[in-house]
């Protein structure tokens, strides 16, 4: 099959795969978008004319991207070609779902929750396919700065939100729902209640309280409200989390998103910059002997990629609930899960004190990744369904 591998932006996946796609004897050919950003993802014009005449030249059987892109999707449509997409952002980023309605389209999520937002909205063509790990590629990087060796790590953003800026002129009343919510989420791990107590009625009478100001600038949807809302427990969550272990373990945060303001809230944790995935990162969950994966709130079901390269290079998982976590692991044998932050911190000094149970379920969770979550797997799966 030959297959058009369209890369947008470039993402951590592109090269597992091109390569797998290739390794399973297709014909796979990428192409970067040669025109840069494109601010509209829905309607381009120029970017559909240099889509049809310059990259779908050469009769590709399917069209492939890193997560999904509308203008992708209509030129494909255009042309009647298959166009798969697999996300692995959670939730997906599509204030608009009219280019989803496609015949053409193939598109999956990696969080069981997200398929099931969709088709309750109508859209048919979406699927569920669990994200994928390269071990190969892992266990080529030698653990071997020492710069990385710690008690605990988390690798990722705390997630800065907008959520203080919308309340600056939201009623009384509307605050304190917000605060109810926000505070309902905190205390719920198995649970992602945020999307079902935001609704319309809520978000008209905050936009209503926004156009009562003559100087108003500010409107916003549900979609965008769920999210500021999301970003903000887990910025919470995340600061909480790292200030509770660092007070009693050498705690380690590689980020590129905490205001130098807020470095004072978690003043026994070491703060580092971003490190890069292909060689530093794999090298910190290697040599870390807890890797912390505060799971992102509004991901409210599926295994974020983060997770599987923590158990693909064999480095120890500690994670907040999911449910398709507990489902495909179980804690205490090829995983470790928490739920509130009493829990994570017995967790942390269990393990931290129990070298052999902990390397045990590392290495269990390095063999079933390496078995089950495969590019073969998931890139033949996704080509069945075409």
């Amino acid at each position: 099959m030959k297959i058009l591998h369209f890369t947008w932006l470039g993402s951590y996946i592109d090269d597992d795969v091109e390569y797998f796609f290739n390794k399973l004897g297709h014909d796979c050919r990428r192409v970067m978008n040669k025109r840069g950003d494109i601010p509209n993802r829905y309607e381009d014009d120029d970017f559909l004319e240099y889509f049809d005449k310059e990259v779908l030249t050469d009769s590709f059987d399917v069209c492939f991207t890193t997560n999904y892109w509308p203008l992708v999707a209509k030129g494909c449509h255009m042309k009647g070609i298959p166009y798969i997409s697999w996300s692995y952002d959670s939730p997906p980023n599509l204030p608009k779902i009219d280019t989803m309605e496609y015949d053409t389209n193939y598109i999956f999520f990696f969080s069981r929750d997200d398929v099931d937002d969709y088709r309750q909205r109508g859209i048919e063509h979406v699927y569920h396919m669990p994200l994928a790990v390269n071990t190969l590629r892992w266990d080529k990087v030698a653990a071997n700065d020492l710069r990385f060796l710690a008690d605990i790590s988390l690798v990722g953003k705390t997630y800065q939100s907008t959520l203080p800026t919308l309340k600056t002129r939201m009623s009384e009343y509307q605050k304190g729902f917000i605060d109810a919510i926000v505070s309902g989420q905190r205390c719920n791990d198995q649970a992602y209640i945020i999307r079902d107590a935001v609704t319309d009625k809520l978000v008209d009478s905050i936009n209503a309280q926004y156009a009562s100001y003559p100087d108003n600038n500010l409107s916003i949807s549900k979609a965008q409200l769920v999210y500021s809302i999301a970003t903000f427990v887990t910025h919470i969550d995340r600061l909480s989390l790292l200030k509770l272990l660092s007070e009693k373990f050498d705690t380690h945060l590689y980020t590129y998103d905490l205001p130098r303001e807020e470095y004072g809230l978690i003043p026994n944790v070491h703060i580092h910059g971003q490190v890069s995935y292909e060689e530093e990162m794999p090298q910190i969950f290697k040599l870390s002997k807890i890797n912390l994966c505060p799971t992102f709130r509004g991901n409210s079901s599926g295994l974020p990629l983060r997770q599987l390269d923590v158990m693909g290079c064999g480095g120890f998982l500690l994670s907040s609930f999911r449910k398709e976590l507990s489902e495909e692991f179980t804690d205490g044998y090829d995983t470790a899960m928490y739920f509130g932050l009493e829990d994570a911190l017995e967790k942390s000094n269990y393990y931290m004190t129990h070298d052999d149970i902990r390397t045990s379920i590392a290495r269990r969770g390095y063999e079933k990744v390496q078995k089950y979550y495969t590019y073969e797997d998931r890139l033949s799966r996704m080509l069945e369904y075409v």
